[in-house]
């Protein structure tokens, strides 16, 4: 078998590994009602425009102009839950000490993410700790999102990565097993409260 390098470059994805992603929270904090809560969520978030909109392939007003007509809710609450979106993408403590930490240790880290543009520039004007990644890659900036294998080959051709000497940590096995399929060593994040634990495990630290 072949022996697997020591990771020097932690790729983090951002929803529910470095920022909370909680979709069932967003709408409610919306829609007071139920059914349109369930509308919200069927016809806007787990809607194909959604990846479409993290792809960068259609706008963010064609999105909402679409998810009304498609959802029968009202513009202005469609409007709202886009709005509310980046700003619902709270930090974990954790993974932002955790951060700094490796930053301190001499990796070498980046961002992986699928994420609308305008959500992505909200998080990247209102936290700091974006300046500790030596790369960021957001999927609708270049046009392909995860699992799709052209984000990963851009990841690692854009910044002269080794895959055996790179560790990527998602949320979502097929994301870990398209980066697997690359030669990139992974973690699947179960619980972001305790990566630091999960990660220091792995890497024997």
């Amino acid at each position: 078998m072949e022996e697997i390098s020591y990771p020097l470059n932690i790729v983090f994805d951002i929803g529910n590994v470095i920022c909370e992603w909680n979709p069932q929270k967003l709408v409610n904090s919306v829609f007071s009602n139920a059914e349109e809560q369930n509308r919200a969520l069927a016809n806007i978030i787990m809607h194909h425009d959604w990846l479409l909109l993290d792809k960068g392939t259609i706008t963010l007003n064609d999105a909402i102009f679409r998810a009304v007509d498609r959802s029968g809710l009202h513009e202005k609450k469609v409007r709202e839950l886009f709005k509310k979106t980046p700003e619902s993408l709270l930090p974990f403590p954790e993974t932002v000490a955790l951060i700094s930490t490796l930053e301190e240790r001499r990796f070498n880290l980046f961002v992986l993410s699928n994420m609308h543009d305008y959500a992505f520039d909200y998080l990247f004007s209102t936290y700091s700790f974006w300046d500790k990644f030596s790369g960021i890659v957001i999927s609708s900036s270049i046009k392909a999102v995860k699992p799709e294998p052209e984000i990963f080959q851009h990841l690692l051709q854009h910044h002269n990565l080794a895959a055996k000497e790179t560790l990527f940590l998602d949320d979502m096995e097929v994301n870990v097993k398209a980066a697997e399929d690359h030669g990139i060593q992974t973690l699947l994040i179960e619980d972001p409260k305790t990566i630091q634990k999960t990660l220091f495990e792995q890497l024997n630290l």
